[in-house]
Protein backbone atom coordinates (compact mmCIF):
# COMPACT_ATOMS: atom_id res chain seq x y z
CA UNK A 1 0.00 0.00 0.00
CA UNK A 2 1.50 3.69 -0.86
CA UNK A 3 1.91 6.18 1.66
CA UNK A 4 2.79 9.91 2.04
CA UNK A 5 6.04 10.73 3.30
CA UNK A 6 5.26 14.23 4.80
CA UNK A 7 8.75 16.46 3.87
CA UNK A 8 7.76 20.02 5.68
CA UNK A 9 3.80 20.44 7.63
CA UNK A 10 2.84 24.05 8.37
CA UNK A 11 -0.61 24.28 10.03
CA UNK A 12 -1.62 27.70 10.46
CA UNK A 13 -4.54 29.20 12.28
CA UNK A 14 -6.08 32.41 11.10
CA UNK A 15 -8.05 34.73 13.99
CA UNK A 16 -10.75 36.36 12.79
CA UNK A 17 -11.50 39.90 14.44
CA UNK A 18 -12.84 39.78 17.95
CA UNK A 19 -11.04 36.95 19.14
CA UNK A 20 -13.68 34.58 17.36
CA UNK A 21 -12.31 30.89 16.88
CA UNK A 22 -10.40 30.13 13.86
CA UNK A 23 -12.30 29.33 10.51
CA UNK A 24 -10.24 27.78 8.75
CA UNK A 25 -6.34 26.91 9.10
CA UNK A 26 -4.03 26.50 6.29
CA UNK A 27 -2.47 23.03 5.57
CA UNK A 28 0.78 22.09 3.67
CA UNK A 29 2.89 18.85 3.07
CA UNK A 30 5.36 17.64 0.71
CA UNK A 31 4.38 14.60 -0.85
CA UNK A 32 5.90 11.39 -1.83
CA UNK A 33 5.19 7.82 -2.49
CA UNK A 34 6.67 4.43 -1.72
CA UNK A 35 9.49 4.78 -3.93
CA UNK A 36 10.50 8.50 -1.93
CA UNK A 37 9.46 9.82 -5.81
CA UNK A 38 7.65 13.33 -5.51
CA UNK A 39 4.22 13.34 -7.04
CA UNK A 40 4.72 16.47 -9.06
CA UNK A 41 2.04 18.71 -10.89
CA UNK A 42 -0.42 16.05 -10.18
CA UNK A 43 -4.30 16.36 -9.02
CA UNK A 44 -4.78 14.17 -5.90
CA UNK A 45 -8.11 13.87 -3.96
CA UNK A 46 -7.42 14.50 -0.39
CA UNK A 47 -10.16 13.77 2.94
CA UNK A 48 -9.52 15.54 5.56
CA UNK A 49 -10.74 14.39 8.81
CA UNK A 50 -10.00 15.93 12.48
CA UNK A 51 -10.51 13.65 15.11
CA UNK A 52 -11.09 14.26 18.70
CA UNK A 53 -9.35 12.65 21.67
CA UNK A 54 -6.71 10.44 20.08
CA UNK A 55 -5.58 9.84 16.89
CA UNK A 56 -8.14 7.28 16.20
CA UNK A 57 -10.63 9.26 18.26
CA UNK A 58 -14.08 10.37 17.05
CA UNK A 59 -14.36 12.42 13.88
CA UNK A 60 -16.26 15.87 14.23
CA UNK A 61 -15.01 17.40 11.13
CA UNK A 62 -15.00 15.60 7.34
CA UNK A 63 -14.36 17.54 4.02
CA UNK A 64 -12.66 16.47 0.36
CA UNK A 65 -10.81 18.45 -1.71
CA UNK A 66 -8.70 18.11 -4.75
CA UNK A 67 -5.53 20.05 -4.49
CA UNK A 68 -2.66 20.08 -7.18
CA UNK A 69 1.00 19.22 -6.30
CA UNK A 70 3.47 21.85 -7.82
CA UNK A 71 6.72 21.41 -9.02
CA UNK A 72 8.47 20.07 -6.04
CA UNK A 73 5.63 17.67 -4.86
CA UNK A 74 4.05 20.63 -2.62
CA UNK A 75 0.64 21.00 -1.72
CA UNK A 76 -1.39 23.68 -0.09
CA UNK A 77 -5.24 23.94 0.89
CA UNK A 78 -7.59 25.38 4.07
CA UNK A 79 -9.06 22.65 6.06
CA UNK A 80 -12.39 24.47 6.53
CA UNK A 81 -12.91 25.56 2.78
CA UNK A 82 -13.67 22.59 1.00
CA UNK A 83 -16.84 19.65 0.06
CA UNK A 84 -18.21 18.88 3.60
CA UNK A 85 -19.19 15.18 4.20
CA UNK A 86 -20.02 15.81 8.19
CA UNK A 87 -20.11 18.15 10.84
CA UNK A 88 -19.38 22.07 10.98
CA UNK A 89 -15.90 23.62 11.45
CA UNK A 90 -16.83 26.63 12.89
CA UNK A 91 -18.90 24.49 15.70
CA UNK A 92 -15.26 22.70 16.90
CA UNK A 93 -14.87 23.03 20.78
CA UNK A 94 -11.42 24.14 20.40
CA UNK A 95 -10.68 23.63 24.04
CA UNK A 96 -12.02 20.00 24.27
CA UNK A 97 -8.71 18.71 22.75
CA UNK A 98 -6.20 17.02 22.37
CA UNK A 99 -6.98 17.53 18.40
CA UNK A 100 -5.71 15.54 15.66
CA UNK A 101 -5.74 16.33 11.84
CA UNK A 102 -5.94 12.84 9.34
CA UNK A 103 -4.92 13.12 5.55
CA UNK A 104 -6.42 10.38 3.56
CA UNK A 105 -4.94 10.86 0.05
CA UNK A 106 -6.13 9.39 -3.85
CA UNK A 107 -2.81 9.82 -5.55
CA UNK A 108 -4.89 9.85 -8.71
CA UNK A 109 -7.03 12.30 -8.16
CA UNK A 110 -10.15 10.68 -7.19
CA UNK A 111 -11.50 9.20 -3.78
CA UNK A 112 -9.74 5.75 -3.56
CA UNK A 113 -7.81 6.80 -0.79
CA UNK A 114 -4.48 4.37 -0.48
CA UNK A 115 -2.65 6.99 1.36
CA UNK A 116 -3.16 8.20 5.06
CA UNK A 117 -1.48 9.97 7.80
CA UNK A 118 -2.03 11.60 11.17
CA UNK A 119 -0.92 14.00 13.17
CA UNK A 120 -1.67 15.83 16.17
CA UNK A 121 -2.84 19.79 16.06
CA UNK A 122 -1.10 21.82 19.00
CA UNK A 123 -3.52 24.69 20.04
CA UNK A 124 -1.95 28.22 21.52
CA UNK A 125 -3.83 29.53 24.86
CA UNK A 126 -5.34 32.37 23.03
CA UNK A 127 -7.03 30.04 20.25
CA UNK A 128 -8.39 28.35 23.06
CA UNK A 129 -9.97 31.17 24.89
CA UNK A 130 -10.97 32.35 21.88
CA UNK A 131 -13.04 29.11 21.13
CA UNK A 132 -14.71 29.11 24.80
CA UNK A 133 -14.91 33.32 25.36
CA UNK A 134 -17.61 35.18 24.99
CA UNK A 135 -17.64 38.42 23.29
CA UNK A 136 -14.24 40.42 23.49
CA UNK A 137 -16.21 43.94 23.39
CA UNK A 138 -15.40 45.40 27.03
CA UNK A 139 -18.27 46.05 29.10
CA UNK A 140 -19.03 49.17 30.82
CA UNK A 141 -16.21 50.84 33.46
CA UNK A 142 -17.66 50.11 37.25
CA UNK A 143 -17.36 51.84 39.87
CA UNK A 144 -14.83 52.40 42.40
CA UNK A 145 -14.28 50.29 44.87
CA UNK A 146 -13.42 51.56 48.87
CA UNK A 147 -9.60 51.83 49.52
CA UNK A 148 -8.67 48.74 51.67
CA UNK A 149 -6.35 48.83 54.77
CA UNK A 150 -3.11 48.21 55.03
CA UNK A 151 -1.86 45.06 55.41
CA UNK A 152 1.17 44.22 57.84
CA UNK A 153 4.55 43.80 56.76
CA UNK A 154 5.52 40.42 56.48
CA UNK A 155 8.71 38.70 57.93
CA UNK A 156 12.13 38.45 55.42
CA UNK A 157 12.22 35.06 53.75
CA UNK A 158 15.17 33.49 53.68
CA UNK A 159 16.64 32.84 50.55
CA UNK A 160 16.61 28.96 48.93
CA UNK A 161 19.09 27.18 48.02
CA UNK A 162 19.85 27.18 44.12
CA UNK A 163 18.35 24.54 42.16
CA UNK A 164 19.68 21.51 40.13
CA UNK A 165 20.74 21.87 36.54
CA UNK A 166 18.03 20.11 34.57
CA UNK A 167 18.53 16.83 32.73
CA UNK A 168 19.56 17.55 28.87
CA UNK A 169 16.89 16.64 26.90
CA UNK A 170 16.71 13.73 23.92
CA UNK A 171 17.94 13.91 20.70
CA UNK A 172 15.61 14.54 17.74
CA UNK A 173 14.80 12.09 14.97
CA UNK A 174 16.67 12.20 11.82
CA UNK A 175 15.43 14.21 9.32
CA UNK A 176 14.42 12.79 6.19
CA UNK A 177 16.74 12.40 2.86
CA UNK A 178 16.17 15.08 0.53
CA UNK A 179 15.01 15.06 -2.56
CA UNK A 180 17.30 13.32 -5.52
CA UNK A 181 19.07 16.06 -7.21
CA UNK A 182 18.85 16.49 -11.09
CA UNK A 183 21.37 14.27 -13.37
CA UNK A 184 24.38 16.32 -14.50
CA UNK A 185 25.01 17.37 -18.33
CA UNK A 186 26.36 14.80 -20.78
CA UNK A 187 30.03 15.41 -21.00
CA UNK A 188 31.60 16.52 -24.33
CA UNK A 189 32.79 13.74 -27.02
CA UNK A 190 36.99 12.82 -26.84
CA UNK A 191 39.22 12.75 -29.89
CA UNK A 192 39.36 9.68 -31.90
CA UNK A 193 42.08 7.46 -31.28
CA UNK A 194 44.51 6.08 -33.83
CA UNK A 195 43.51 2.98 -35.69
CA UNK A 196 45.25 -0.46 -34.15
CA UNK A 197 47.30 -3.03 -36.22
CA UNK A 198 45.17 -5.99 -37.82
CA UNK A 199 45.08 -8.98 -35.61
CA UNK A 200 46.65 -12.54 -36.74
CA UNK A 201 43.87 -14.52 -38.59
CA UNK A 202 41.98 -16.70 -36.55
CA UNK A 203 41.63 -20.42 -36.84
CA UNK A 204 39.03 -21.97 -39.11
CA UNK A 205 36.05 -22.76 -37.77
CA UNK A 206 33.69 -25.69 -37.34
CA UNK A 207 31.33 -27.20 -40.10
CA UNK A 208 28.34 -25.95 -40.38
CA UNK A 209 24.96 -28.01 -39.84
CA UNK A 210 23.06 -29.85 -42.64
CA UNK A 211 20.53 -26.95 -44.38
CA UNK A 212 16.79 -27.98 -45.07
CA UNK A 213 15.58 -30.62 -47.64
CA UNK A 214 15.07 -28.91 -50.95
CA UNK A 215 11.42 -28.64 -52.17
CA UNK A 216 9.97 -31.47 -54.14
CA UNK A 217 10.50 -32.37 -57.77
CA UNK A 218 7.79 -32.06 -60.48
CA UNK A 219 5.83 -35.43 -61.47
CA UNK A 220 7.52 -37.11 -63.89
CA UNK A 221 5.54 -38.35 -66.98
CA UNK A 222 2.99 -41.42 -67.32
CA UNK A 223 4.73 -44.27 -68.36
CA UNK A 224 2.87 -46.31 -71.07
CA UNK A 225 0.05 -48.82 -70.32
CA UNK A 226 1.08 -52.55 -69.51
CA UNK A 227 -0.73 -55.79 -71.74
CA UNK A 228 -3.64 -56.58 -70.15
CA UNK A 229 -3.59 -59.84 -67.78
CA UNK A 230 -5.54 -62.77 -68.15
CA UNK A 231 -9.27 -63.01 -66.91
CA UNK A 232 -9.61 -64.34 -63.61
CA UNK A 233 -11.97 -67.25 -62.55
CA UNK A 234 -15.80 -66.93 -62.67
CA UNK A 235 -16.59 -66.97 -58.44
CA UNK A 236 -19.64 -68.88 -57.33
CA UNK A 237 -22.79 -67.27 -57.37
CA UNK A 238 -24.68 -66.08 -53.89
CA UNK A 239 -27.43 -67.55 -52.46
CA UNK A 240 -30.57 -65.13 -53.44
CA UNK A 241 -31.63 -62.28 -50.58
CA UNK A 242 -35.52 -61.87 -49.20
CA UNK A 243 -37.79 -60.23 -50.86
CA UNK A 244 -37.91 -56.85 -49.52
CA UNK A 245 -40.83 -54.57 -49.14
CA UNK A 246 -40.35 -51.45 -48.67
CA UNK A 247 -42.94 -48.53 -48.15
CA UNK A 248 -42.70 -45.19 -50.46
CA UNK A 249 -44.24 -41.86 -50.41
CA UNK A 250 -44.81 -38.47 -52.02
CA UNK A 251 -46.93 -36.04 -52.80
CA UNK A 252 -48.43 -37.47 -55.72
CA UNK A 253 -49.13 -40.67 -57.28
CA UNK A 254 -46.47 -43.29 -57.90
CA UNK A 255 -44.74 -43.71 -61.40
CA UNK A 256 -43.24 -46.79 -62.71
CA UNK A 257 -39.61 -45.34 -62.65
CA UNK A 258 -40.54 -45.43 -58.77
CA UNK A 259 -39.57 -48.57 -56.37
CA UNK A 260 -39.36 -52.01 -56.80
CA UNK A 261 -41.66 -55.19 -57.07
CA UNK A 262 -43.38 -55.93 -53.97
CA UNK A 263 -42.93 -52.46 -52.55
CA UNK A 264 -46.08 -50.10 -51.59
CA UNK A 265 -46.57 -46.41 -51.89
CA UNK A 266 -48.15 -43.60 -50.31
CA UNK A 267 -49.46 -40.60 -51.47
CA UNK A 268 -49.27 -38.16 -48.80
CA UNK A 269 -51.45 -35.51 -50.38
CA UNK A 270 -54.72 -37.63 -51.19
CA UNK A 271 -53.87 -40.03 -48.11
CA UNK A 272 -53.66 -43.41 -50.88
CA UNK A 273 -51.61 -46.24 -50.71
CA UNK A 274 -50.39 -48.13 -53.71
CA UNK A 275 -49.36 -51.69 -54.20
CA UNK A 276 -47.34 -53.92 -53.81
CA UNK A 277 -45.65 -52.91 -57.23
CA UNK A 278 -45.82 -56.27 -59.62
CA UNK A 279 -44.40 -56.73 -62.89
CA UNK A 280 -42.61 -52.94 -62.72
CA UNK A 281 -46.31 -51.48 -62.85
CA UNK A 282 -48.01 -50.27 -60.08
CA UNK A 283 -51.89 -50.75 -59.66
CA UNK A 284 -54.03 -47.99 -61.30
CA UNK A 285 -56.34 -47.36 -57.97
CA UNK A 286 -55.61 -46.94 -54.65
CA UNK A 287 -56.68 -47.51 -51.58
CA UNK A 288 -58.01 -44.71 -49.48
CA UNK A 289 -56.61 -44.66 -45.73
CA UNK A 290 -59.21 -42.62 -44.33
CA UNK A 291 -62.05 -43.78 -43.03
CA UNK A 292 -65.74 -43.23 -44.27
CA UNK A 293 -66.96 -40.27 -41.74
CA UNK A 294 -68.65 -41.47 -38.56
CA UNK A 295 -72.28 -40.84 -37.83
CA UNK A 296 -73.80 -37.38 -36.51
CA UNK A 297 -73.42 -37.67 -32.63
CA UNK A 298 -76.62 -36.66 -30.75
CA UNK A 299 -77.76 -33.35 -30.02
CA UNK A 300 -75.95 -32.25 -26.40
CA UNK A 301 -78.76 -31.06 -23.54
CA UNK A 302 -79.29 -27.16 -24.52
CA UNK A 303 -77.43 -24.64 -21.89
CA UNK A 304 -78.90 -23.14 -19.25
CA UNK A 305 -80.77 -19.57 -19.97
CA UNK A 306 -78.10 -16.93 -18.98
CA UNK A 307 -78.95 -13.86 -16.60
CA UNK A 308 -81.18 -10.91 -17.73
CA UNK A 309 -79.07 -8.45 -18.56
CA UNK A 310 -79.23 -5.12 -17.29
CA UNK A 311 -82.28 -2.63 -18.52
CA UNK A 312 -81.16 -0.10 -20.65
CA UNK A 313 -81.29 3.37 -20.00
CA UNK A 314 -84.45 4.64 -20.12
CA UNK A 315 -84.52 7.10 -23.56
CA UNK A 316 -85.77 10.73 -23.39
CA UNK A 317 -89.54 11.75 -23.08
CA UNK A 318 -90.65 12.47 -26.61
CA UNK A 319 -92.34 15.58 -27.14
CA UNK A 320 -96.23 15.73 -26.82
CA UNK A 321 -98.22 15.40 -29.87
CA UNK A 322 -100.47 17.36 -31.58
CA UNK A 323 -104.23 16.65 -30.01
CA UNK A 324 -106.68 14.57 -32.52
CA UNK A 325 -109.63 15.34 -33.82
CA UNK A 326 -112.40 14.87 -31.36
CA UNK A 327 -114.03 11.13 -32.26
CA UNK A 328 -118.07 10.58 -32.60
CA UNK A 329 -119.57 9.67 -29.86
CA UNK A 330 -120.01 5.76 -28.72
CA UNK A 331 -123.33 4.04 -28.46
CA UNK A 332 -124.06 3.26 -25.40
CA UNK A 333 -126.96 1.18 -24.05
CA UNK A 334 -128.26 0.28 -20.56
CA UNK A 335 -129.15 -3.22 -21.26
CA UNK A 336 -129.13 -4.87 -24.53
CA UNK A 337 -126.54 -7.86 -24.84
CA UNK A 338 -126.49 -7.98 -28.71
CA UNK A 339 -123.75 -7.51 -30.80
CA UNK A 340 -119.89 -5.91 -29.37
CA UNK A 341 -121.75 -2.46 -28.09
CA UNK A 342 -120.83 -2.06 -24.20
CA UNK A 343 -123.92 -2.06 -22.05
CA UNK A 344 -124.52 -1.68 -18.58
CA UNK A 345 -126.09 -4.56 -17.14
CA UNK A 346 -126.62 -2.54 -13.81
CA UNK A 347 -123.88 -3.98 -12.27
CA UNK A 348 -120.87 -3.56 -14.73
CA UNK A 349 -120.15 -2.90 -17.96
CA UNK A 350 -120.47 -5.96 -20.11
CA UNK A 351 -118.82 -6.32 -23.62
CA UNK A 352 -119.90 -9.48 -25.54
CA UNK A 353 -120.91 -10.91 -22.44
CA UNK A 354 -117.24 -10.16 -20.42
CA UNK A 355 -117.49 -7.38 -17.45
CA UNK A 356 -115.53 -4.97 -17.13
CA UNK A 357 -114.72 -4.29 -13.50
CA UNK A 358 -112.86 -0.92 -11.86
CA UNK A 359 -111.68 -1.37 -8.46
CA UNK A 360 -110.19 1.92 -7.95
CA UNK A 361 -107.86 2.48 -10.04
CA UNK A 362 -107.26 -1.05 -11.82
CA UNK A 363 -109.16 -2.27 -14.87
CA UNK A 364 -110.40 -5.46 -15.20
CA UNK A 365 -111.75 -7.33 -18.42
CA UNK A 366 -113.54 -10.64 -17.16
CA UNK A 367 -111.60 -10.52 -13.88
CA UNK A 368 -113.43 -9.36 -10.99
CA UNK A 369 -110.45 -7.78 -8.81
CA UNK A 370 -107.85 -6.61 -11.43
CA UNK A 371 -104.52 -6.19 -9.40
CA UNK A 372 -102.87 -4.69 -12.57
CA UNK A 373 -103.42 -1.23 -14.19
CA UNK A 374 -104.97 -2.96 -17.06
CA UNK A 375 -105.54 -6.94 -16.79
CA UNK A 376 -107.32 -9.25 -19.17
CA UNK A 377 -108.08 -12.68 -18.59
CA UNK A 378 -105.65 -15.33 -19.39
CA UNK A 379 -107.66 -17.40 -21.10
CA UNK A 380 -106.82 -18.79 -24.88
CA UNK A 381 -109.71 -16.90 -25.69
CA UNK A 382 -109.24 -14.15 -24.15
CA UNK A 383 -105.82 -12.68 -25.04
CA UNK A 384 -104.75 -9.14 -25.37
CA UNK A 385 -102.25 -8.31 -28.43
CA UNK A 386 -101.60 -5.90 -30.50
CA UNK A 387 -100.81 -6.31 -33.88
CA UNK A 388 -97.75 -4.54 -35.65
CA UNK A 389 -97.49 -6.14 -38.81
CA UNK A 390 -98.29 -2.83 -40.21
CA UNK A 391 -96.36 -0.75 -38.26
CA UNK A 392 -92.94 0.04 -39.71
CA UNK A 393 -91.09 2.95 -38.11
CA UNK A 394 -90.50 1.98 -33.85
CA UNK A 395 -89.27 5.48 -31.88
CA UNK A 396 -87.06 4.39 -29.35
CA UNK A 397 -87.18 8.13 -27.76
CA UNK A 398 -90.24 6.75 -26.25
CA UNK A 399 -89.78 3.49 -24.64
CA UNK A 400 -88.56 -0.33 -24.93
CA UNK A 401 -91.35 -1.88 -26.68
CA UNK A 402 -93.43 -4.71 -26.56
CA UNK A 403 -95.16 -5.76 -29.89
CA UNK A 404 -96.99 -8.86 -31.51
CA UNK A 405 -95.06 -8.94 -35.53
CA UNK A 406 -96.26 -10.83 -38.58
CA UNK A 407 -92.98 -13.08 -39.25
CA UNK A 408 -90.96 -11.59 -41.77
CA UNK A 409 -91.64 -7.87 -41.00
CA UNK A 410 -88.92 -5.02 -41.48
CA UNK A 411 -89.00 -2.11 -38.95
CA UNK A 412 -87.87 1.11 -39.30
CA UNK A 413 -85.89 2.09 -36.42
CA UNK A 414 -85.54 5.92 -35.14
CA UNK A 415 -83.81 8.04 -32.46
CA UNK A 416 -80.88 5.82 -31.95
CA UNK A 417 -78.45 7.80 -29.65
CA UNK A 418 -74.39 7.03 -29.98
CA UNK A 419 -73.53 4.79 -26.91
CA UNK A 420 -77.29 3.54 -26.03
CA UNK A 421 -78.91 0.57 -25.11
CA UNK A 422 -82.38 -0.49 -26.47
CA UNK A 423 -84.63 -3.80 -26.27
CA UNK A 424 -87.89 -4.90 -28.18
CA UNK A 425 -89.77 -7.86 -27.74
CA UNK A 426 -91.48 -9.28 -30.46
CA UNK A 427 -93.70 -12.46 -30.89
CA UNK A 428 -94.81 -14.46 -33.84
CA UNK A 429 -97.87 -14.24 -35.12
CA UNK A 430 -97.65 -16.76 -38.38
CA UNK A 431 -94.84 -19.30 -39.25
CA UNK A 432 -90.97 -18.76 -39.00
CA UNK A 433 -89.04 -15.85 -40.57
CA UNK A 434 -86.43 -12.85 -39.59
CA UNK A 435 -87.03 -9.59 -38.58
CA UNK A 436 -85.01 -7.03 -40.28
CA UNK A 437 -83.93 -3.76 -38.64
CA UNK A 438 -82.88 -0.53 -41.10
CA UNK A 439 -82.57 2.64 -39.60
CA UNK A 440 -80.72 6.00 -41.81
CA UNK A 441 -77.32 6.47 -40.72
CA UNK A 442 -76.51 3.39 -39.21
CA UNK A 443 -74.85 0.05 -40.37
CA UNK A 444 -76.86 -3.14 -38.59
CA UNK A 445 -74.64 -6.20 -37.55
CA UNK A 446 -76.62 -9.13 -36.46
CA UNK A 447 -75.24 -11.35 -33.78
CA UNK A 448 -76.55 -14.23 -32.98
CA UNK A 449 -80.07 -14.01 -34.62
CA UNK A 450 -81.92 -16.40 -35.93
CA UNK A 451 -84.94 -17.27 -37.16
CA UNK A 452 -88.73 -16.21 -35.55
CA UNK A 453 -90.86 -18.76 -34.63
CA UNK A 454 -94.49 -18.10 -34.62
CA UNK A 455 -96.26 -18.28 -30.85
CA UNK A 456 -92.73 -17.81 -28.97
CA UNK A 457 -91.33 -14.56 -27.47
CA UNK A 458 -88.47 -12.95 -29.04
CA UNK A 459 -85.92 -10.54 -27.38
CA UNK A 460 -83.92 -8.26 -29.24
CA UNK A 461 -81.26 -6.38 -27.75
CA UNK A 462 -79.83 -3.33 -30.05
CA UNK A 463 -76.70 -1.37 -28.59
CA UNK A 464 -75.48 1.73 -30.64
CA UNK A 465 -71.58 2.11 -30.90
CA UNK A 466 -70.69 5.26 -33.52
CA UNK A 467 -72.43 4.63 -36.36
CA UNK A 468 -72.76 1.14 -35.87
CA UNK A 469 -76.12 -1.10 -34.36
CA UNK A 470 -75.40 -4.45 -32.75
CA UNK A 471 -78.55 -6.43 -32.83
CA UNK A 472 -78.25 -9.84 -30.84
CA UNK A 473 -81.91 -11.92 -29.94
CA UNK A 474 -83.08 -14.55 -27.57
CA UNK A 475 -86.14 -16.43 -27.61
CA UNK A 476 -88.19 -17.35 -25.23
CA UNK A 477 -91.15 -19.63 -24.68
Amino acid sequence: MKRIIIFCVTILFYVCSFAQAPQKMSYQAVIRNSSNTLVINTQVGMQISILQGAANGTAVYVETQTPTSNANGLVSLEVGTGTVVSGTFAAINWANGPYFIKTETDPTGGTNYTINGTTELLSVPYAMYAANSGSSIPGPQGSQGPAGNDGAAGPQGSQGPAGNDGASGPQGPIGLTGATGPAGATGATGPQGTQGLTGAQGPGGATGATGPAGPQGATGLTGAQGPQGPAGANGTNGTNGADGKTVLNGISNPTALIGSNGDFYINTTTNTIFGPKAAGAWPAIGVSLVGPQGLTGAQGPGGATGATGPAGPQGATGLTGAQGPQGPAGILSSGSAAGNTPYWNGTSWVVNNSNIYNNGGNVGIGITNPASKLEVNGAATNTLAFNAGSLSTIDFSQSNLALSSAIGTTYTLSNLKNGGAYSLVLTGTTNTGNAVFTGTGFTFKYMGTSAMTAGKTHIYSFIVAGNNVYVSMATEN
